[in-house]
Order: C-alpha cells, then structure tokens, then sequence
C-alpha cells in the first residue's frame, strides 16, 4: 500500500487544490473509500474459517497489470453512465495511484519481502509495521491520538457502495481482467476491510497487542506477524520511518539512488493526482482530453510500466 489512513489523508490534501470540488465534497465517503484503491480486496473474507477464492490474489493483480485500461476503461463507462457517485469514487482511486507508484517503491526497499525462504524470514511484518507507523505518525501530526482512532467510525462511515459505483466496477474489470462481480465483491471487501478495523486493528488498551504477541510466538512461517496489526503505540523511536535524515535508499527493481523522504514523496503524489483529477474532470466535462494520455501504465508497486514486469528485489530494511 500505503496504509489506510495515509492514503485518507493524501485525498483529504489533494481535495483541497481541487477548484471543481462540489461532486467530492457531497460524496465524500465514496472519494475516501475510493482513495484505498484496490485494496479492499485483501480485506474479502478475511477470517480463516472463510474461502475468500483467490480474491485478495486478484487485488495484487490490479496493482501490477492494466492500470492504464483500468482508469480509461472506467472513465469511458462513466462518461455514458455518468453519476455524482462515480466520480467521487474513481478521483478518490487516483488519489490511491499517485500515492503508491510514488512511495510503494520507498517502501519495498527498506522493508524487504518474505517469500517464505529462511533467508527472507528478517523481513516478516516489516512492510505492514512501517505503513502502519507511518498512519500513526501521520494522525499525530494531525492532532489524533491513533491509539484510539478509529477510522471505520470516522473516515469510513458509508454502510455500503452504491450500484452506481458497483455496476460500473463489474462492467470495467469485466472488459479489462475477464473477471466477473468484481463490484459486488469490491463491495464486501469494503464491509471486511470495516470489520478488521474493528475486530483486529483499532485497540485503545493494547489488549489486541498483547494477545497478537502472544500469537506470534507459535507464528515463525506466515507472512503475518499478528502484532503489526494493532495501532497500539506502533511507532518505534528508533525508526526513521519518514527518511528525515535523508539517507540514500534505492528503488528495488531498477536500483535508481534517491534520497528523497516520504513526506518529499507524498508531495509529489498530491501534485500528480490534482493535475490528473483536474484532466479527468475536463474529460467528463468536454471530452477532448486524450485520457489514453492521462495515464500512464505504472505498476503500484514499482512506479515503472506494468509490462516490463520488474522483479522486486533490492532491499536494505530499516526495521
């Protein structure tokens, strides 16, 4: 990702520079459920007991393959089927593109990936504790104790996407993936994604935490260590989770130098997604926009183009 709350706040601070802002701001639940992009589908049936058929499997797949398609296959929809919900919802998921194909590949590289090998196995938890540290830090910053905030009852507060939004989900990833009821299931990520935040992330006492550790003691092999998933005093003082300091980090499949920080980053995400909102809006509004243009093919994870298929490989953890 970045996490939940991250990818909140850069919508909240890109609604801002928008001039045309009325459909967002009437529609604001569906612009920030928007903004989490593909990710309610790691959240679908999520409980063990649950099959959840591959479906957070096919939200990797729409972080790397047919960006592009995606946002033009929908805007054309859209553009025939136009409501007020639509728009909100696909300005918000812009939001979630800017955002990670700005700073997922920062946070690859000094997280690290476990792919279940022995030698990956220092990586375990560490790209969800920095994504999550980084939502706590960025709620401080914001005035907010994350200890005790609760985004399903503050940010994410619609009980459910709308058909208008829905329908035109199934009919895009249809065209583009091949995959049936991708709305609908979109859909029930979202209630899931609303559950885990109740159930498992949102803990005021560390109660959650506590439990999870205890977990993790008999939990050496998942890719999940259970205590990165509570909120509860998440961030490490030790942690430069930010770059403050400015070391150099590299990209993790091209090996390109930056030294950029996150919050550098971030900036630069609310700069591409309110020219590329500003460009969607003219689309709709005139239709002489070349949205084939507009966007790139960029993969989530690495920024570069989906059909080079960068391995991610590089990595210098910081946890």
């Amino acid at each position: 990702m970045p996490d939940m709350m991250t990818h909140a706040f850069l919508a909240l601070d890109v609604l801002k520079n928008i001039e045309n802002n009325e459909i967002i701001k009437n529609n604001k639940e569906l612009f920030l459920i928007g903004a989490q992009g593909p990710d309610p589908y790691f959240y679908y049936n999520f409980y063990p007991w649950k099959n959840s058929n591959n479906i957070p499997a096919f939200g990797g797949v729409m972080h790397k393959t047919k960006t592009r398609k995606f946002f033009v296959t929908y805007l054309e929809y859209l553009s025939k089927n136009f409501s007020d919900e639509g728009l909100a919802f696909i300005l918000g998921w812009i939001c979630h593109y800017a955002l990670d194909t700005n700073a997922h590949p920062y946070v690859f590289h000094v997280t690290g990936i476990y792919d279940g090998s022995k030698e990956t196995r220092k990586y375990r938890g560490n790209h969800l504790a920095l994504e999550k540290g980084i939502d706590s830090i960025f709620l401080k910053e914001r005035g907010y104790d994350s200890n005790k905030y609760n985004p399903a009852k503050e940010i994410f507060t619609l009980e459910s996407i709308p058909e208008t939004v829905t329908n035109i989900l199934d009919l895009t990833i249809f065209k583009v993936h091949q995959v049936i009821d991708m709305g609908v299931i979109y859909n029930q990520g979202y209630l899931d994604f609303k559950k885990s935040i109740n159930i498992l992330q949102y803990d005021p006492f560390g109660i959650k935490k506590f439990l999870y550790k205890v977990l993790d003691l008999f939990n050496k092999k998942s890719a999940y260590v259970y205590k990165t998933l509570s909120y509860h005093n998440n961030v490490l003082s030790n942690i430069d989770y930010l770059n403050i300091k400015k070391k150099e980090w590299k990209h993790p499949s091209s090996l390109e130098i930056s030294n950029e920080t996150f919050n550098e980053l971030y900036s630069k995400a609310i700069e591409k997604a309110t020219f590329m909102i500003d460009q969607t809006i003219k689309y709709l509004d005139d239709n002489n926009i070349d949205i084939e243009e507009l966007f790139d093919n960029l993969s989530y994870e690495t920024g570069k183009d989906c059909e080079l298929k960068l391995e991610i490989i590089h990595f210098n953890s910081i946890l």
